[in-house]
């Protein structure tokens, strides 16, 4: 992003404009380290105070240093989104009323992190959150500007469903392997435009495995995403050793095969699809 050189001014004049900025708030960052290099020294360093709002959880091999990095950390991972977290604080702050743009821009958070076509986006706004949104949710609106295209995203995504897309026996899980030795390029709106072409089939639960078949020691790490409120699933992934909550988890472990993971987290979802009768 910050290859666009009107990214590129945009800090240098707000650099400028304040030799130091007395608040920096930080939204939806687990980590400083993802916080842009030009970013980080230009505003963030030199800030006289820093917060931190964030939905993401601690895993296991992390610290709770690694994402207490602001001087005051607001983290709460049963948030599906950290733009809920948003419309929380605007209502703590005794706001009334919001525009619409930001209500949509909001419920564009929401909508994109739990997955744009899951049905009940409706449960996670409250009465109370749509008086201070003004009106009811246009989730059509929404989801018609989420839908909007990129031309090289689709051709990804057309590429990864096409060559790594993989189905369960009766349809319910959809899964990829992706090897990053094989320079497969595949951001998260690529993943989610692949997805949106085949939740009409059926699919339930969908996991996306990310590896490098030259690195035997490096990280495999699974996405997995639940096509709707499932109360099973975040309480699989902290046996599995994951975290997360009932819409979307992240699983890593160093050296494991891609196909064996992918194995075992297959059993397990079909697991929660078809759970067995309790004698």
């Amino acid at each position: 992003m910050l290859k666009d050189l009107a990214i590129k001014d945009k800090i240098k004049a707000m650099k400028n404009r304040y030799k130091q900025y007395d608040l920096v708030i930080t939204v939806d960052i687990a980590k400083r380290d993802l916080i842009a290099t030009e970013l980080k020294a230009a505003i963030f360093d030199t800030a006289r105070k820093t917060v931190s709002i964030d939905h993401h959880p601690i895993s296991g091999r992390e610290s709770e240093a690694e994402h207490a990095f602001a001087d005051i950390n607001l983290r709460d991972p049963s948030a599906v989104s950290a733009s809920q977290l948003i419309m929380q604080f605007a209502k703590l702050l005794g706001l009334k009323r919001i525009s619409s743009k930001i209500s949509d821009a909001i419920l564009a958070g929401i909508m994109s992190d739990i997955g744009p076509h899951t049905h009940d986006h409706s449960s996670l706004i409250l009465p109370s959150d749509i008086n201070l949104l003004g009106k009811t949710p246009n989730y059509k609106r929404v989801l018609r500007e989420l839908a909007k295209k990129d031309p090289e995203e689709d051709r990804l995504a057309t590429n990864l469903l096409e060559n790594n897309l993989r189905l369960s026996d009766d349809g319910k899980i959809a899964y990829f392997i992706i090897d990053k030795a094989e320079g497969t390029k595949v951001t998260k709106e690529v993943l989610d435009m692949a997805l949106n072409s085949i939740r009409d089939k059926g699919v339930e639960l969908y996991f996306c495995i990310v590896h490098n078949s030259e690195d035997p020691v490096s990280l495999t790490t699974a996405y997995i995403r639940s096509e709707g409120n499932n109360n099973s699933l975040e309480q699989l992934m902290k046996a599995l050793g994951g975290v997360g909550h009932n819409y979307a988890c992240l699983l890593t472990e160093k050296g494991t095969d891609a196909e064996i993971m992918a194995l075992s987290i297959k059993k397990a979802l079909a697991g929660i699809l078809n759970p067995k009768p309790s004698k």
